[in-house]
Parts: structure tokens; C-alpha cells; sequence
């Protein structure tokens, strides 16, 4: 009988297949090598006008966790903690972060939140990439 990650691996498109050869390791179905990431995004948000992210997250056995930092269009930052996760559907995989407000420098300097991130992105090019947020960013005036 194939197990469950198997029949799933066995499944997956020909690019997720070779996209998950390069960043994940199974060893009797566990994940046993973590991988790290990084992105630079910009987008246009309420509280922030237009602004640029850099994210890191690992993935791992024991989760996918990162931090990443937020810049307004004018210079103010803060700095987020998150948990992500994946979903596939092909022709396309959706990633969901879960942000928490850690840190907050300038006219963020009292704020607190959490916001959800919730991204698409094709299986295979074009990628056509996109994302959304919702959540809340409560600045303490």
C-alpha cells in the first residue's frame, strides 16, 4: 500500500515535483533537512501606503515560521513574526501567513495586530503571482 506522501509527491506536477526535489529531503516521510527562504515584495496598503517587505522563513519538521519587516512609503517600519503554511491545487499552490506585530518604530511606535497574507501563485510559468491582506494594525492613539 503507497502511504499518503507518496501518493501525493507521486502526484504533483512535473515542475512542483522538481521544485520540491531542490528544497525538501524526506527520510522514512519525515521533512529531515530544513530550508530557509527569503523575498523582497512591494505593494500598496491602507496604513502604509506604498511599501516594500522582506520576509525570511524556514521551512522544517517542525513548522514554517519567519519574521519580516514592513517599510511605509514614508520610511516608518515594523516588524512582524508569522507562521505559513501551503496548499496545492493545481495549476496552483496558495500560501497563508499568519503576522504578528513585534516591533514598531515611528508613527507604528504603539501599535499592535495581526494580519493575514494569503498569496497565489501558479505551478508553472507564468507564475502570475499575487496576494492579498486583511487583518487589523490598531496604532494606540
Amino acid at each position: 500500500m503507497r502511504s499518503a506522501v507518496g501518493y501525493f509527491y507521486d502526484n504533483l506536477s512535473d515542475a512542483l515535483q522538481s521544485a520540491l526535489d531542490m528544497l525538501l529531503t524526506f527520510n522514512n516521510e519525515q521533512l529531515t533537512v530544513p530550508s530557509h527562504h527569503h523575498l523582497d515584495a512591494t505593494g500598496n496598503a491602507t496604513q502604509l501606503g506604498r511599501f516594500t517587505v522582506t520576509a525570511d522563513w524556514t521551512l522544517a519538521a517542525t513548522g514554517n515560521f519567519g519574521t519580516s519587516t514592513w517599510t511605509a512609503a514614508d520610511g516608518d517600519e515594523l516588524s512582524t513574526s508569522f507562521a505559513r503554511r501551503g496548499v496545492v491545487a493545481p495549476p496552483t499552490i496558495t500560501f497563508t501567513e499568519t503576522h504578528t506585530i513585534t516591533s514598531r518604530p515611528g508613527r507604528f511606535a504603539n501599535a499592535s495586530g495581526t494580519f493575514t497574507v494569503v498569496q497565489t501563485r501558479g505551478l508553472s510559468m507564468p507564475y502570475n503571482n499575487s496576494a492579498t491582506i486583511d487583518g487589523t494594525i490598531d496604532l494606540g492613539h
